[in-house]
């Protein structure tokens, strides 16, 4: 019994003797300065970064015990340091295309980090430029942007095979800035499709270097500035869309050279100057939109030689002189809009031959004269604005009778007259069942 006691006390005494390191039998963290590193861990093990790119791995130091130690005392080497380079934090950052292996030393324990570090391609660099000229930080949605990710899963873009950038779409994503020249250097890309009401600034010329390009669209912004030459260069060019901007000056007659143009809308800016002849060239023009600008002067007769024209929108401008009669050649156009400008003279009869059309306004001008007998070949339309020439007189042609399908006859502002003729009468009176007659007046006579 009395030996047993004296155990007792023996380990009492010694368990005091241990408090100010730990309770008995607790191997949890010590005082750093006096443990010894044992053991180094670091997540992750294996890094890859492309050059730009920064790491701060997770270093873990443990001593004998396997007690963490906090706070240890580090220190780094590289075995490439033209690869990489580490700071005082442990900070890994990517300099050049190659591998390397960080190591981290606590005492006599160490670690290693391999790190493989691959090339910034062109599109990638063009790109990064792009994210943070448009404020990529604040957009909508810029998932994996300037991540070690490809660039085929960065939000908005797509690559072909070969993981070259061909599709740059952001819609409504937030945009704020002005667009890098380094758009240019994405030279397979072949859809630039941005809509948003932060971009602001002027177009890059650098954009007339996108050889590839087919669709360019740039619209509800505020971009401004002259509308670039260089973009004439975009032979592959399908679709011209710069609507609803601020652009300002002429614009460019080298636009003629793109001869696979489809669609051409530079409507709701502030464009001035004539329409340049060149725009004749285009031989594959389904749309041309250059409503709600400033353009002066004549419309082009080269006009009339686009075949596939359907729509023709130029009004809301201050174009002056008469209709060209070649746009009588358009025989493909469902819609002309030639209303809120200062054209003048007579309707050119040649118009009766456009068959296919079936909206045409011609509103708000100085025209005069009677309406010619030969609108009435127009057989596919249901809308006829003529209102607002005050100098457009005499009885209508009886020959309109022909428009089986007109809807909408407005004559408001003009001296034109309806005959009374029965079959002439029951004609308006089909009409008025559709969109209606809008100041129509019978003739006091026949």
């Amino acid at each position: 019994m009395t030996g047993h006691i004296k155990r007792s006390v023996l380990t009492v005494v010694l368990c005091g003797l241990c408090l100010p390191i730990a309770s008995c039998g607790d191997k949890g963290p010590t005082d750093s300065h006096s443990q010894v590193p044992a053991r180094v861990t670091v997540t992750p093990s294996q890094l890859n970064l492309k050059v730009g790119d920064t790491a701060e791995p997770t270093v873990t130091v443990r001593d004998q015990d396997n007690a963490r130690i906090t706070n240890p005392i580090l220190s780094w080497s590289i075995s490439a340091p033209q690869v990489v380079s580490v700071n005082s934090q442990g900070v890994i950052t990517a300099l050049s295309a190659g591998g390397a292996v960080v190591t981290v030393m606590s005492g006599s324990a160490s670690a290693v980090i391999r790190v493989n570090v691959r090339p910034v391609s062109k599109d990638e660099a063009a790109l990064a430029a792009f994210y943070e000229a448009m404020g990529g930080s604040r957009w909508s949605n810029n998932e994996n942007w300037l991540s070690s990710r490809p660039v085929g899963d960065w939000y908005g873009v797509t690559v072909n095979a070969e993981g070259r950038v061909v599709e740059l779409v952001l819609d409504r994503n937030g945009l704020r800035g002005v667009l890098p020249p380094e758009l240019g250097d994405l030279d397979e890309l072949q859809r630039l499709e941005l809509w948003d009401i932060g971009i602001k600034g002027e177009i890059p010329d650098e954009l007339g270097r996108l050889d590839q390009l087919r669709t360019l669209i740039i619209t509800m912004s505020t971009v401004s500035g002259n509308i670039p030459s260089s973009l004439g260069e975009l032979r592959n060019l399908t679709t011209l869309y710069l609507p609803g901007n601020q652009l300002t000056g002429e614009i460019p007659s080298t636009l003629g050279n793109l001869s696979n143009l489809y669609y051409l809308v530079l409507s709701n800016n502030r464009l001035s100057g004539e329409i340049p002849r060149s725009m004749g060239n285009f031989g594959r023009l389904n749309w041309l939109r250059l409503n709600h600008n400033q353009l002066s002067g004549a419309i082009p007769a080269s006009l009339g030689g686009l075949p596939g024209l359907e729509t023709l929108d130029l009004s809301h401008n201050s174009l002056s002189g008469s209709i060209p009669p070649e746009l009588g050649n358009l025989s493909n156009l469902t819609f002309l809009h030639l209303g809120n400008n200062g054209l003048q003279g007579q309707i050119p009869p040649q118009l009766g031959a456009l068959r296919a059309l079936e909206r045409a306004f011609l509103s708000s001008n100085l025209l005069s004269g009677p309406v010619p007998p030969g609108l009435g070949g127009m057989t596919s339309l249901w809308q006829l604005d003529l209102s607002n020439n005050t100098q457009l007189a005499g009885p209508l042609p009886i020959e309109l009778v022909n428009l089986t399908n007109l809807r909408a006859l407005w004559l408001t502002g003009t001296g034109l007259c309806a005959p009374l003729a029965p079959d002439f009468q029951a004609w308006l009176a089909r009409v008025d069942q559709g969109a209606g007659l809008q100041g129509v007046v019978n003739c006091l006579t026949n």
